[in-house]
């Protein structure tokens, strides 16, 4: 028990003190709240092969059972794109045939009208496999607004539909971050990845 609120504590203490984390994003940058910056920021994160690794490992955690699962070692030299067809950023396969879409909302931004089946059917048309949806949130596990489309159309997007948040239990920080941080023996990618962490500690908390 005792542990349990060691670990609460801190976040706890720090609840909206912008100045408790004090990540190089937010020094360098006035818009350090931004969704668009933190895609930027994501982006190049998706980059590391590292990171990939335990992004897609994730995802295969929230695939169920009867569901083929996303080989993460297709992705370790495939492109990343930033607002390709709109897409907050899309990580392709070595030979741009499939593809994960990350739809970033961690500034509670809403919806669009039928966005994410409109993103979806974007890549469709041009003959690409999208074998995940990513809806990352800022502090919550909000579903994305899909009342504008068909039964179909939901499905379609369920069945490849994961969420995740920020930080927190079964979070971004905590799936792929400190997996990064504990895997790696590269300093730069070590420090990297401790900034964007305390980067979204700071914006959420």
């Amino acid at each position: 028990m005792m542990e349990l609120l060691d670990r609460l504590y801190i976040h706890v203490y720090n609840y909206r003190s912008f100045s408790s984390y004090n990540s190089i994003f937010k020094e360098i940058s006035e818009v350090f709240y931004y969704e668009n910056y933190h895609s930027d920021i994501l982006r190049y994160y998706l980059k590391h092969r590292l990171v990939k690794k335990y992004f897609i490992n994730w995802l295969n955690e929230c695939i169920s059972d009867n569901k083929l699962k996303i080989d993460a070692k297709e992705y370790y030299d495939g492109d990343i794109r930033r607002e390709k067809n709109k897409i907050d950023i899309t990580l392709f396969n070595h030979n741009s045939k499939k593809a994960i879409i990350i739809e970033n909302k961690s500034n509670d931004a809403k919806d669009q009208i039928k966005q994410i089946h409109t993103y979806l059917n974007k890549l469709k048309n041009i003959n690409i496999n999208v074998e995940a949806i990513f809806y990352l949130n800022k502090s919550t596990l909000k579903f994305p607004d899909l009342t504008d489309l068909s039964k179909n159309q939901r499905k379609e997007i369920l069945d490849i539909l994961t969420i995740g948040k920020l930080v927190g239990e079964a979070s971004f920080v905590e799936k792929v971050i400190n997996s990064v941080i504990s895997d790696t023996n590269d300093i730069r990618l070590n420090g990297l990845s401790q900034e964007i962490r305390d980067l979204f500690f700071g914006i959420v908390y």
